[in-house]
């Protein structure tokens, strides 16, 4: 089982260098925006690092 940390999460953000549609399954305020974090599993050791942009 992972234990999830989110670091940032931040709403109405686009990034500059790419033409992102809003996401039609986020909810009204989140259309747009990014999340970065990472997920531990100390039964196997192991780390998952992400960042989504949308």
């Amino acid at each position: 089982m992972f234990e999830v940390y989110v670091i940032e999460a931040n709403r109405d953000k686009k990034y500059h260098l790419f033409n992102m549609d809003e996401n039609v399954q986020m909810p009204v305020d989140w259309k747009n925006g990014y999340s970065f974090g990472f997920a531990l599993n100390q039964t196997n050791n192991s780390i998952i690092y992400w960042l989504a942009m949308w």
